[in-house]
C-alpha cells in the first residue's frame, strides 16, 4: 500500500487471481480502489459442467467481498477468445444478480491491451493513444534488480544467461531482443540497467500521451503490472522482494496529481533542427479539484551537471479537473527553440511553480545532440 501511494497510483487491477484478505483490508483503509478480475485466463472447455463451476464461484466470490468498499470494478474474465460470447455472458447475469451497485466488465479484451514497443511496433505508437478510451493493460518487461537476480538464479545461469532457466522466470526473449531491440551489454549489471531503461522510457512516454489526452479521448489507465507474485522476470515495476525498478520512479513522477511536461519530436536531433524547431509545446494535466493561478513554468537545459539554458514562461490559470496546452506561438517568439551550440546529451528538467516559490510539479527529459 505504501509503494502504491508514495507512487501516486489511486486504483489499482487484481489480474486474473483473488487477493487475500489483508489485501483488501488495506485497500479499504487506503482509500486505494480495486478493479476485481474474477479468475479466468485465456480460453477454457465449451461444457455446461464447467460453466456451472464458473458461475457458482463467481458468486462466490462476490458474496466474500462484496462489502469491500475499495472495490469498484467487477471483471468476469481476462482476454478471452472462444468463451467470449458464451461462458462470459452467463458470469456477467451471475453478478449482476449478485450486485448491481458496481461497474461490471465482461471481459477485459485483447483490444484495450495495447503493447507497442513489446509485441509489437516501436513505442511511439502510444502517440495515437491506442486501445482508448480505457485501457487495462500496457507495458514492457525489465529485469530485477542484480541483487534480486541473484537470490532468482545460480551464478552460472545467470551470466552468461542460461536461456531456458530464465524462460522458467518468465523471461521473453523474442520481444526483449527482436521488438524492443534491448542491448544485452557485456556484463549481468550491464543487461539490467539497459533492460530498465527501456521499461522506464516506454512507460513515460505511453502515460504522458494517455494523460495529456485525458477526456477529450482518454477516461483510465491501468499500467500492466505493478509487482510480481513470485521471483520472475516481467512487466513489473516493483519485484517480489518488493525492490523497485527505475520504471516505478518514472510512475511515481509520470502519475504526479499535477504532472507539468513538454513535446519533444525526437530523442536525437541535429543542432540546425534543435535550434529551428525546439520544443514545440508545453501542457500541465491537472487531476485535482483544486485551480492554480500566478503561475508560471521555468526549463532548465542541463549538460553535465551543468546549467546551459533557463527559460521562463508565465501562466495565468490552470483550471481544475483539466488538461491545458500551450503551444509556440502564442508563447513568445524563440522561447523554445534552444540555442544550443554543442554537442551531446542534455537533460530538460521542467518545473511548475507558484509565485511563493513552491514547485508544484516537476519532469524531464533527455535529449541527444548529434
Amino acid at each position: 500500500m505504501r509503494l502504491l501511494k508514495e507512487a501516486n497510483i489511486n486504483t489499482v487491477r487484481v489480474h486474473a487471481h483473488i487477493n487475500r484478505q489483508e489485501f483488501y483490508d488495506a485497500c479499504d483503509e487506503a482509500g486505494i480502489l480495486v478493479w476485481q478480475d474474477f479468475p479466468l485466463q485465456w480460453s477454457y472447455e465449451e461444457t455446461d459442467e464447467f460453466a456451472q463451476n464458473a458461475v457458482s464461484q463467481i458468486a462466490a466470490m462476490i458474496d466474500q467481498f462484496y462489502n469491500h468498499p475499495s472495490i469498484c470494478i467487477w471483471c468476469c474474465h481476462n482476454e478471452p477468445n472462444i468463451n467470449r460470447h458464451t461462458l462470459d455472458p452467463l458470469l456477467y447475469l451471475t453478478v449482476k444478480a449478485k450486485d448491481s451497485t458496481r461497474y461490471i466488465d465482461i471481459a477485459s479484451d485483447f483490444a484495450y491491451h495495447p503493447y507497442p514497443g513489446w509485441y509489437r511496433t516501436h513505442y511511439y505508437e502510444f502517440y495515437s493513444v491506442p486501445s482508448a478510451p480505457f485501457i487495462s493493460e500496457f507495458g514492457a518487461q525489465a529485469l530485477p534488480n542484480v541483487e534480486t537476480m541473484r537470490e532468482m538464479m545460480k551464478d552460472d545461469e545467470l551470466w552468461p544467461p542460461k536461456w531456458s532457466v530464465w524462460a522458467y522466470h518468465d523471461f521473453q526473449y523474442d520481444p526483449t531482443f527482436n521488438v524492443a531491440k534491448i542491448d544485452k551489454g557485456n556484463s549481468i549489471e550491464e543487461f539490467i540497467e539497459n533492460s530498465q531503461d527501456y521499461q522506464a522510457k516506454l512507460l513515460k512516454y505511453a502515460i504522458e500521451n494517455y494523460r495529456k489526452n485525458k477526456y477529450s479521448k482518454v477516461t483510465g489507465i491501468f499500467q500492466f503490472m505493478f509487482v510480481d507474485n513470485w521471483n520472475a522476470i516481467t512487466w513489473s515495476v516493483v519485484d517480489y522482494s518488493r525492490r523497485p525498478k527505475k520504471g516505478y520512479y518514472t510512475l511515481k513522477t509520470v502519475y504526479q496529481p499535477i504532472l507539468i511536461g513538454i513535446d519533444l519530436d525526437r530523442e536525437k536531433m541535429s543542432l540546425d533542427a534543435l535550434r529551428n524547431i525546439g520544443i514545440s509545446s508545453i501542457w500541465v494535466v491537472n487531476d485535482t479539484l483544486d485551480k492554480y493561478g500566478n503561475i508560471y513554468a521555468q526549463i532548465s537545459l542541463f549538460k553535465d551537471k551543468g546549467i546551459v539554458i533557463e527559460k521562463r514562461i508565465e501562466i495565468d490559470c490552470i483550471p481544475a479537473d483539466s488538461v491545458k496546452h500551450f503551444s509556440n506561438p502564442p508563447m513568445p517568439e524563440g522561447f523554445m527553440n534552444l540555442n544550443i551550440k554543442e554537442k551531446g546529451k542534455y537533460i530538460i528538467k521542467i518545473e511548475l511553480i507558484n509565485n511563493s516559490g513552491n514547485v508544484i510539479s516537476k519532469n524531464s527529459y533527455k535529449i541527444e545532440v548529434i
